[in-house]
């Protein structure tokens, strides 16, 4: 009688119960590859989301800066870096590459080493300038032009690099049944233009003190450099150490009479200007656009070249000058004031209110 064969059934329990080990070690380690691609995944996925929220934060009017724009082109304006949520750091490079268009690039970082990931991209955006009404002095509740003074349309012969006479711009625009008070001088001698003197549209519109196309006031404000309420200035060029224009000495206002020689650094620097309240400008000369919450004076010949946009009244005494356009609620001229249209200027001045927008097309690229 035969023997049960007991061993052979034991070693066929031992491979079934190996083959079973096998199978489970294979699930186990199958898993814990796919649970870290899958946390590499995310990994990956915060990082990018990190560079591309640092990316298009940037072109918010609370981080964009007009001082980006405001100096020479091809460089590396600024350099920011922050702490995101999940453990993500992002870090982003703005590039002035044209006075109309930048590069934005951001580097997001995300995870712990050996297992974090780096996503970078880039935005290329277009620098839409605002678009200001074509009138040398824009007043919405009176103006006043006396003692000698004088408003000039399309006439002017212009300042620094404007030079060319401009034609068809009004001198003045005030809404309908606004007076207009010319003491001391002969009818309308005090305004001048090629042909039309007073515009009352541009002053009737509601938008003409707030909106300038693509650009509004509240954007110019937020972006540019403030001053606070009762400041005083008398605007004057200033250079660094290296013999660069110093855009952040507070009465530096660039340079238009180039007090500096024919080659001053400053001459090409057009700063944005914010004051939140009331401001005067003492003598010197400046450039650039003035975005006022209060009232602006101008006085002991102060000379400003470019646009003022402000909220309450405007006062030109003692020979001060403005070289561009202004727009505000009322404007007074005494002691033989002057201003002077020139869309030269104020294309040029323009330029510091740019607001930063995404290219049509091909505006935006993973880099890696």
């Amino acid at each position: 009688m035969p023997r049960p064969r007991r061993g052979a059934t034991l070693i066929l329990v031992l491979v079934i119960v190996a083959v079973l080990g096998v199978l489970a070690a294979g699930s186990f380690f199958a898993a814990l590859h796919e649970e870290q691609i899958g946390s590499a995944a995310i990994v990956r996925a915060r990082a990018l989301a990190a560079a591309e929220h640092a990316a298009y934060a940037t072109l918010s009017a609370q981080r964009w800066r007009s001082a980006w724009i405001t100096g020479p082109p091809v460089r590396q304006v600024a350099s920011e870096s922050e702490q995101l949520a999940g453990r993500a750091t992002a870090t982003t490079h703005v590039w002035a590459l044209t006075p109309f268009s930048a590069l934005v690039v951001a580097e997001g970082v995300a995870g712990l080493p050996p297992r974090d990931a780096r996503r970078r991209v880039s935005l290329l955006v277009s620098l839409k300038q605002p678009r200001m009404p074509a009138a040398a002095a824009i007043a919405v509740d009176g103006l006043s032009v006396v003692s000698g003074s004088s408003i000039t349309g399309g006439l002017g012969a212009g300042v620094g690099d404007c030079l060319t006479p401009d034609s068809d711009i009004a001198a003045v625009s005030v809404p309908p049944g606004v007076a207009i008070d010319t003491a001391g001088c002969t009818p309308l001698s005090c305004l001048r233009a090629a042909r039309v003197v007073r515009d009352t549209v541009l002053a009737a519109r509601a938008e003409t003190s707030d909106e300038f196309g693509q650009v509004d006031r509240s954007f110019l404000a937020t972006v540019g450099r403030s001053f606070v309420p009762g400041s005083d200035l008398s605007p004057a060029p200033v250079i660094d150490a290296s013999g660069a224009c110093d855009a952040n000495a507070p009465a530096n206002f660039g340079d238009p009479l180039r007090v500096l020689g024919p080659d001053s650094p400053c001459a090409a620097f057009f700063p944005l200007v914010h004051a939140e309240g009331d401001l005067r400008l003492t003598g010197g000369a400046g450039q650039g656009m003035l975005v006022v919450d209060g009232n602006l004076t101008l006085l002991a010949g102060a000379r400003f070249t470019g646009v003022l946009l402000v909220r309450g009244n405007v006062r030109f005494e003692d020979r001060a000058r403005l070289d561009g356009i202004v727009v505000a609620n009322r404007v007074s001229l005494a002691g033989a004031s002057e201003i002077h249209y020139s869309a030269c200027v104020v294309d040029l001045a323009s330029r510091s209110g740019a607001r930063p927008l995404l290219e049509a097309t091909h505006s935006w690229a993973e880099m890696f």
